[in-house]
């Protein structure tokens, strides 16, 4: 069911995006604005389609594509400014001597109806009890005091995927062991487990 909601930017999200923009031109930034946005604020299933319908300051769908698809933007660039902000954030807004927990997990997304998504194949689903066509994510998440902050994502893939795709293959635990030697303790942290 489509929605009817119409969504400014929000103006903490938008500083935010600000403050982890690595240099992205306007349209770009503005583009990833409105995607970051409709992605939060927008209730139910959401499309490009969709958000560039109910965000306010959103342009046609086909340039919010074309953003996604074509423009040269480095996401990993972003993502680095990103995980920067969250290491200035733990040090200055964690208790003294505070107990965090690194927690790791790996999500899997069905796509029942999805043919042509790229990186789709069986996992295993531990709530379904089975394989299902999906994506599958490993996430890595910290928790401290009262704080949950999404750290890091990948996808993973099978080996046969990633051969067809021609990527290195990393398996989950491969992925969980990255997400720990690259996790930066809080300095007011006295345990992490």
């Amino acid at each position: 069911m489509p929605s009817n909601n119409i969504v400014s930017i929000n103006d903490e999200l938008y500083n935010y995006l600000n403050d982890v923009n690595y240099g992205m031109s306007k349209p770009q930034f503005n583009h990833l604005t409105t995607i970051v946005n409709g992605l939060i604020n927008l209730p139910g299933t959401k499309t490009l389609s969709e958000i560039a319908k109910c965000v306010l300051s959103s342009k046609d769908k086909s340039c919010i594509y074309r953003f996604l698809s074509h423009s040269k933007w480095d996401d990993s660039l972003l993502n680095a400014n990103r995980l920067s902000y969250l290491n200035f954030f733990l040090k200055h807004n964690i208790k003294p001597k505070s107990v965090g927990f690194l927690v790791i997990d790996d999500t899997v997304n069905s796509k029942k109806s999805a043919k042509k998504m790229q990186g789709l194949s069986y996992n295993y689903s531990h709530t379904e009890d089975k394989n299902i066509w999906s994506h599958c994510v490993v996430t890595s998440n910290f928790v401290v005091d009262n704080k949950s902050i999404p750290l890091q994502y990948e996808p993973y893939y099978k080996k046969e995927l990633c051969e067809e795709l021609n990527r290195e293959f990393k398996s989950k635990i491969d992925i969980a062991r990255d997400f720990i030697n690259s996790f930066v303790t809080p300095s007011n942290c006295e345990k992490i487990y």
